[in-house]
């Protein structure tokens, strides 16, 4: 065992212990790695970022499982592959539903135009239904496309509170769309 695995697996029972800082240790030290890994599936930054974010935020969460974890980086390494692949397949599922709306909005069909808007409007209405803070971070990540750690440095926030307010506000927007969706 390495240096930097056995520092690892002493970071990760610190984490396990609530430490955060020996949790920002370990994040700094391995964040654009697992970027990187994420990267090389998704093609895309601000998705790899995400993804990483959200593991990161889920390792977090989940400290008190780290106890069985021998070596920390090929875990980090595996979960995050694993997100990026779902990811992917999330993606390719939405793809299909926007490549829809997409055909709907291109048509001159006045029902599609109607079904459009109203999509467009029920957004809006989700967006605007967010807590202020929330509503500023999810607005800074997806429409102006800014990294978490942007958004934190932003704003002068953690990016830990940044993931948690993503992750809070997506699944906000999917349970909310799902609602309208089914009865749309």
């Amino acid at each position: 065992m390495n240096t930097t695995e056995h520092t690892d697996v002493f970071l990760f029972g610190k984490i396990e212990k609530g430490c955060q800082g020996a949790f920002n240790i370990f994040f700094h030290r391995h964040y654009q790695q697992l970027i990187e890994l994420s990267f090389g599936l998704i093609r895309c930054r601000p998705s790899s970022e995400e993804v990483v974010n959200e593991k990161f935020m889920h390792i977090w969460e989940n400290r008190h499982l780290l106890q069985n974890v021998e070596t920390p980086l090929a875990y980090m390494r595996r979960v995050v592959r694993n997100g990026s692949l779902d990811r992917l397949k999330k993606n390719a599922y939405k793809n299909v539903h926007l490549d829809e709306v997409k055909h709907v909005a291109d048509t001159n069909c006045v029902e599609g135009q109607i079904h459009f808007e109203e999509l467009y409007v029920n957004l809006k209405e989700l967006i605007n239904q967010l807590p202020p803070r929330r509503k500023m971070i999810y607005n800074l990540n997806k429409f102006e496309g800014l990294p978490y750690q942007k958004i934190a440095d932003k704003l002068g926030i953690s990016v830990h509170t940044v993931q948690k307010q993503m992750s809070l506000a997506t699944d906000f927007m999917e349970k909310e769309f799902e609602k309208f969706r089914e009865h749309g």
